[in-house]
């Protein structure tokens, strides 16, 4: 989602150290030219061998001018420059920070897209990761963990492959197999803020860790890329929260936000907009005119709420079962979601709900062959739960809210009625009536929530 952390990267060494500056050494100019031909190199290829080396020097000077530009917060004007470098020639590393920054965004298509420019031909650590985080992207988690176990093959010392590879395990519910991979990664880099994030993501701090919370503690003020720093913070303050040393954990997330928001301040105005559009758009009778138009498959779970409302630990609940598979956060939704603004008319609608299913089914397929349900926890897919819903009608659609009084998640089930309107302002029944504890427990035990309220 824009607004998010990095996801799957980390953001550029902006000091500008190590940045490409071209230095040849070659012949002089009244040296036999190296080609061969018998001729003086000024006579000959030294021309040819110029205009290379002037294309390479602007392609690196873009490339700088877009790391100053995104070390500044300023996206638009990275996005321009590296877009430049890109085009004008080789220039993996302008290809890389273009696919962060459009991860960063919610732009899967465009991230993928760049991630795999920058890994064609990788020959390097850091070009292979790429291919990685374009798979992660991509919501192929199978090939995504294999990828990043081959960069670990050919070099065992790269702290961001074990973390990508905890990433992937984490994302699928393997979360013993994950904390190794993390803990190999703050091993190899105690600086790695982002592995120490998903570290303590992976599981509840106890008074047993509190040597790694000290040491992250050690640690922060040291860290000067912004994503580190952000990312360090958000995990001491989950660390410092699961301890239930609440004071110091807020405070920990008030720095987190106060470093995000000095890179660009969040546009309350253009998304209230957004949901009223949604919740417009997506009406009793919209939903009713389309009730049929989706497909009946019952293989989608999808896990939604707000951020820190338990979707992580529901999907591990779920994908514990033998025919369940955890599908992590698939970015589908917010890749294909915007699309659907362009159907206006109810034929175009359908054909995009039909089209819309298929892609998501085969790509769910890929995660979990043989599985009868494949959950997709991003929890930000409450935003579409309307388009969701009118994809797969049948889908279990699952809404985790925490406890203001116990601070944990709690689990309601309800059941999605056909043809009911979606987050209605109008006075008339939201799509789901207020939560119900369930009285099975065997299933509450699997199931956080599933509801979604009017607005």
């Amino acid at each position: 989602m824009a607004g998010s952390v990095h996801p799957v990267g980390r953001r550029a060494n902006f000091s500008m150290k190590g940045t490409p500056r071209i230095r040849r050494e070659g012949p002089g100019r009244n040296d036999p030219c190296p080609c061969g031909s018998g001729r003086k190199y000024k006579l000959c290829c030294a021309g040819e061998d110029r205009l290379v080396e002037l294309q390479s020097e602007f392609v690196g000077a873009h490339y700088r001018r877009g790391l100053a530009f995104e070390s500044r917060g300023r996206e638009d004007e990275a996005i321009e420059a590296y877009s430049i470098a890109a085009a004008s020639g080789h220039a993996p590393e302008a290809h890389s920070r273009l696919g962060h920054i459009f991860t960063n965004r919610g732009m899967a298509k465009a991230a993928s897209e760049a991630f795999r420019a920058a890994g064609a031909n990788a020959a390097t650590t850091d070009r292979r990761l790429d291919l990685v985080r374009a798979l992660m992207v991509e919501g192929k988690s199978v090939e995504a963990e294999a990828e990043a176990r081959r960069v670990i093959e050919l070099d065992p010392e790269s702290a961001d492959g074990f973390w990508l590879l905890g990433r992937v395990l984490s994302e699928t519910g393997r979360f013993v197999e994950a904390r190794a991979a993390l803990e190999q990664a703050v091993t190899l880099e105690p600086r790695l803020g982002v592995a120490y994030y998903d570290l303590v993501r992976a599981r509840q701090i106890g008074s047993e860790d509190r040597p790694l919370v000290e040491r992250m503690l050690r640690i922060v003020p040291s860290l000067t890329e912004n994503d580190q720093r952000i990312r360090m913070h958000l995990a001491l303050g989950k660390a410092l929260d699961d301890l239930g040393e609440f004071g110091q954990a807020v405070g920990h997330f008030e720095k987190a936000n106060q470093i995000k928001k000095a890179l660009g301040s969040f546009d309350r105005a253009a998304f209230a907009r957004r949901i009223d559009s949604l919740i417009e758009r997506f009406s009793a009778h919209f939903i009713a005119v389309h009730a049929r138009d989706g497909d009946g498959s019952e293989l989608p779970v999808m896990i939604v709420g707000m951020p820190r409302s338990g979707t992580t630990l529901v999907e591990q609940i779920l994908s514990s079962h033998d025919e369940v598979s955890g599908g992590g956060e698939m970015p589908f939704w917010t890749m294909c979601a915007p699309l659907f603004d362009k159907a206006k008319d109810e034929a175009s609608v359908a054909q995009f709900l039909r089209r819309t299913a298929q892609v998501c089914l085969a790509a769910m397929r890929t995660v979990g062959p043989g599985a009868k349900r494949v959950t997709d926890k991003d929890p930000f897919n409450f935003l579409w739960a309307g388009l969701i819903h009118l994809t797969f009608p049948r889908a279990t659609i699952i809404h985790c809210r925490r406890d203001s009084d116990r601070h944990l998640p709690v689990g309601v089930l309800h059941l999605l009625p056909a043809a009911s309107g979606f987050l209605d302002r109008s006075g008339g029944p939201g799509l789901l009536p207020p939560p119900v504890p369930t009285p099975d427990r065997a299933l509450a035990r699997r199931v956080a929530a599933i509801a979604i309220y009017r607005g």
